[in-house]
């Protein structure tokens, strides 16, 4: 059986500009009761129709053990990108309670439905991109790392623009330059976040293969802990300075760990995999093949 390296795809994230219109149409209670019926139908579909383990793992596989989460853990590589996936995922979400007021102060969006148009620049460019990302990030290509890389330091530019930020002396922050620093946002995202799952994969060496599930449980709780600190981190940074400060102290931790990525990368180099690191495509697992009595 081939070995079948999980990928991750992009989902659209329609979740300000779908919440602005329907918050417009039918009041705060709408958003939250419409997607939450919407869930139902795709919990249906979710359980009648995505097989279980015993359909897709040979029962080798099954008996063969995970790498431990302490393991990746311990692994400075596999931290590092980590770390790096839950800061971008936490930069998009630092500018959920602060963009909006910090764009009706400017007199750039007055409405709800602005303020989601606004959004829905960079969640467009984030979702167009990540096809585009994904076959750039082929190890055969330009691999994971450098894209992983660009895509935060593409952040940072988006940081320092979008303030303004003060080092820059911006007079004042035009829509034009708006614009264009969501769009270096979608796009660092999907750069900082489709090829996640491969490079850490990649720093497991040999072990790659029996480190799906922890890797797996490792980038979701990332995500998940990015999601959670990126509003906090930006409410509290706006509150106590500036939104325009702010933004510099983000775009700051962001070249501090783009610069760790680089140490790590030194101090302790990724194994090389017995097949050279090559990289394999993901493959369809085909049902049994059967035979017709003839």
């Amino acid at each position: 059986m081939p070995l079948r390296h999980p990928r991750t795809f992009a989902s659209g994230q329609v979740g300000p500009p779908l919440g602005g219109s329907l918050y417009s149409l039918g009041g705060f209670a709408t958003p939250f009761m419409l997607l939450g019926l919407a869930l139902l139908p795709a919990a249906a579909l979710i359980y009648y129709r995505v097989p279980s383990d015993a359909h897709r793992l040979s029962k080798e596989e099954e008996e063969k053990g995970d790498v431990p989460m302490k393991q990746l853990l311990r692994n400075p590589q596999v931290f590092v990108i980590a770390l790096a996936s839950m800061l971008a995922n936490s930069d998009y979400a630092f500018l959920e309670p602060t963009l909006g007021d910090h764009a009706r102060k400017l007199g750039l969006a007055e409405s709800p439905d602005a303020i989601g148009m606004l959004f829905s620049v960079s969640s467009i460019t984030y979702t167009l991109s990540c096809p585009l990302i994904g076959i750039l990030a082929n190890r055969e290509r330009f691999g994971p790392r450098p894209v992983i890389v660009t895509g935060l330091l593409l952040q940072l530019l988006g940081f320092m623009l979008i303030g303004p930020s003060p080092l820059l002396r911006l007079k004042t922050l035009q829509m034009g330059q708006m614009v264009t620093a969501l769009v270096m946002f979608g796009v660092g995202e999907s750069m900082s976040m489709t090829p996640v799952m491969d490079d850490m994969m990649h720093s497991c060496g040999d072990s790659a293969e029996h480190a799906v599930n922890s890797l797996s449980s490792l980038m979701a709780s990332s995500f998940s802990f990015g999601q959670m600190v990126g509003p906090l981190t930006g409410s509290a940074l706006t509150s106590r300075f500036s939104f325009p400060w702010a933004c510099t102290v983000m775009a700051f931790v962001l070249l501090i760990h783009t610069s760790v990525i680089f140490l790590a990368e030194i101090w302790s180099p990724r194994p090389r995999t017995k097949d050279g690191g090559a990289y394999m495509e993901l493959t369809a697992a085909n049902p049994p093949m059967v035979e017709s009595a003839e």
